[in-house]
């Protein structure tokens, strides 16, 4: 899938085309096969046992119980409603609010420190949603420190 990906990439007029040379797969329907794949596929997750726990303790981490958000960019989320197009631009975006957020989890204290920054310096903001992220700001915590609990 790479390298058909690659090939789109570099020779636009790319497709498959069957022994008599009538197109089978268009560019771009290749293109939107490949953004509909990798979406499937980003859900995709080992599940159970992944060895060791991080923490260094004899527990396994068991990823199964996660629950986060994937956000991955294709034609099927702007389909569903799930990402919006910004107002006279053609930039997407995921509308959340503050409510919708429990906790961020970051894989080291200073991504921790770099995020929490963030939500403060949003109080400043002219958006009235994001400054209720400095108002009320998230737990952000460290991969390490879930071991505590």
């Amino acid at each position: 899938m790479a390298k058909i990906n690659d090939l789109l990439t570099s020779t636009p007029d790319f497709g498959l085309f069957d022994a008599e040379g009538v197109s089978i797969f268009t560019a771009a329907e290749l293109k939107s096969q490949i953004e509909a794949t990798i979406f499937s596929l980003s859900f995709e997750k080992e599940m159970g046992d992944l060895g060791p726990a991080r923490d260094e303790t004899k527990e396994i981490d068991l990823y199964y119980k996660e629950r986060e958000w994937r956000l991955v960019p294709s034609a099927l989320t702007v389909l569903s409603g799930a990402a919006k197009l910004k107002a006279g631009t053609s930039i997407y975006f995921y509308p959340f609010d503050r409510n919708d957020v429990n906790m961020i989890v970051v894989p080291n204290e200073e991504m921790r420190t770099i995020v929490l920054n963030y939500f403060l310096s949003l109080g400043n903001s002219a958006d009235e949603r994001l400054k209720r992220f400095a108002e009320n700001p998230l737990p952000v915590i460290n991969y390490d420190d879930l071991h505590r609990w």
